[in-house]
């Protein structure tokens, strides 16, 4: 099996510019991929970000991609009446570039602000611990915020601030792993993983 660093993470390139991971790029990353091992087809899995990609993926090259196994995500069809995501979720839940509107906060919101990539680099290894931990563990520590609004003292604040801080990681992950995953961010920023939400609209068109 193969499990690539995709577009923006890991030791893969990582543009600066949103645009640069539209679907159909990551699709020409993976196609490329699969001719440089040599291979014409390939059974695909995806979690998350990645199975909403191998959903597309799947339906651009169907001859490629025989075998989909999508996990967290299923299959959301682009409906005539419906809105763009980020246009959705700014209905929902107000326009995160708007300050004094008071938005709600919504992480997918939050990371379309160009501040976001700097706030979690500074916040790198709160943000993943807190993402791998174990929020039942002994020690785990209630909520800096408990605001539901996006910005709390004139700061868009992130998700991190907003959860519990675990006492311990989950039983799948050891310290040993999460350093090397902080490392990985630390080397090469959050801006290119950001960068998937922020083409999501792009993607819907």
């Amino acid at each position: 099996g193969i499990a690539p660093d995709m577009r923006g993470y890991g030791g893969t390139s990582s543009p600066e510019h949103f645009a640069n991971y539209s679907c159909h790029t990551l699709a020409a990353d993976m196609m490329s991929l699969l001719q440089h091992i040599g291979a014409s087809s390939a059974m695909l899995v995806g979690h998350d970000h990645g199975a909403a990609t191998g959903w597309t993926l799947s339906l651009l090259h169907p001859s490629v991609f025989t075998c989909y196994f999508a996990m967290s995500v299923p299959y959301n069809a682009r409906r005539a009446d419906g809105l763009p995501p980020i246009e959705m979720f700014r209905s929902n839940f107000g326009d995160e570039r708007e300050p004094d509107s008071d938005p709600g906060f919504f992480y997918m919101l939050h990371h379309q602000l160009p501040e976001a990539a700097q706030q979690y680099g500074d916040a790198t290894r709160a943000a993943l611990r807190m993402m791998y931990g174990d929020m039942t563990s002994e020690g785990t520590k209630p909520p800096q915020i408990t605001s539901d609004r996006m910005y709390v003292d004139g700061v868009a604040r992130g998700m991190w601030e907003r959860g519990p801080s675990p006492g311990k990681l989950q039983p799948w992950i050891s310290e040993e792993e999460l350093e090397y995953v902080i490392g990985e961010f630390e080397e090469n920023g959050w801006n290119g993983g950001l960068n998937w939400y922020r083409v999501m609209d792009i993607n819907y068109h």
